[in-house]
């Protein structure tokens, strides 16, 4: 006799129905990962890197970080929106994304980031 349960003995929890009951009980309080693939050349050459972060995080890069000023192509994840921002701390002029940018060449916001945030 399963005894997960000590006062209710014949209980038993499927991972389907534990499921429901941790969404139904607490909600969407976690956002997903959204994640961007970025370089620092054109068509994705040169130095690459994929960053994930829970949904809304502002990823600043710090005076003097190799990342800093110097990405040229963007690749978000699908169904990802990541703004772009010209100054640390997600502030300064923007630049949306929803799509690859193989080149950023010829935007006005080649080589421009210093922070991002993705949803």
């Amino acid at each position: 006799m399963n005894k997960w349960y000590p006062h209710r003995p014949n209980m038993h929890l499927n991972s389907k129905s534990a499921t429901v009951f941790v969404l139904s009980t607490f909600g969407f309080a976690y956002a997903a990962p959204a994640g961007v693939y970025f370089c620092v050349e054109p068509s994705f050459q040169g130095s690459c890197e994929y960053v994930s972060a829970e949904a809304g995080t502002c990823i600043s890069f710090a005076a003097g970080d190799s990342w800093n000023k110097a990405i040229s192509s963007i690749l978000p994840d699908v169904s990802t929106v990541c703004t772009f921002y010209t100054a640390v701390n997600c502030t300064g002029t923007t630049f949306q994304v929803t799509k690859e940018y193989a080149t950023l060449v010829g935007t006005g916001f080649n080589k421009q980031a210093s922070s991002f945030a993705c949803s």
